[in-house]
């Protein structure tokens, strides 16, 4: 048995830790309007920048699971393993992000 005839290990293994905190951090997504219910109108700053963290972290995190099964499938380097921790550490810190949201005025 060769090693390429394992290639799809890491990306599953990638998907497998990524799913959960991908599907948390899109369910806080959906309630997170909320968290400007007792902000002033001009906006929270501290909020705002929370928000936009997890937000582009969570948009992230399909393009680098995709690219990891990409590269793992058609190219013998060393990017996938990059491309396979990278989108579970993405989607880990959209959830730390939302999660410390800042408490309200």
């Amino acid at each position: 048995m060769t090693s390429r005839s394992r290639w799809w290990v890491a990306p599953t293994v990638s998907t497998v830790i990524t799913m959960p905190p991908l599907t948390l951090g899109t369910l806080i997504t959906m309630f997170v309007g909320f968290a400007y219910d007792s902000c002033a109108p001009d906006g929270c700053p501290g909020t705002d920048l929370h928000v936009t963290v997890g937000l582009w972290c969570l948009l992230g995190t399909l393009p680098l699971l995709a690219g990891a099964w990409l590269a793992a499938a058609r190219w013998r380097s060393a990017w996938h393993a990059v491309l396979c921790a990278l989108a579970p550490a993405l989607a880990t810190l959209s959830v730390v992000s939302y999660l410390t949201l800042p408490p309200g005025q």
